[in-house]
């Protein structure tokens, strides 16, 4: 998912001109990579460094890793943050095509095409 939001961004960042769009490209880029990467590490670490998936199994079923009510905060932070720039993703172009000079039903065709991306 980290990959594929930072490979968008690249290709939203090329055919944007204003410094305000940029900056919104950047921004969410950037929130979704750091809670992409905390969320990697929430889930691989939640029950601390583990050998083997034995060792994993009884700390959960001992409850000693991350209460239940912190993992579906986290979980819920970070569906809230990747809804959010896909949002930005899919919105953001209609804003640049607005300026252009382009027929109604162009502008529609291309705002969707290039919307498809954030799906």
């Amino acid at each position: 998912m980290i990959m594929l939001k930072v490979s968008l961004s690249i290709f939203l960042l090329r055919i944007m001109v204003k410094g305000w769009q940029r900056l919104i490209i950047y921004s969410a880029a950037t929130l979704s990579v750091l809670f992409g990467i905390s969320m990697f590490f929430w889930v691989t670490f939640q029950c601390g460094y583990v050998k083997n998936a034995s060792v994993f199994i009884n700390r959960i079923s001992a409850g000693q890793c991350v209460s239940w009510d912190a993992s579906l905060g986290m979980s819920y932070a970070y569906a809230g943050v990747i809804t959010m720039t896909d949002l930005v993703f899919a919105i953001l172009p209609w804003f640049m095509l607005r300026d252009t000079k382009m027929t109604t039903k162009a502008k529609i065709t291309v705002g969707l095409i290039l919307g498809l991306g954030a799906v």
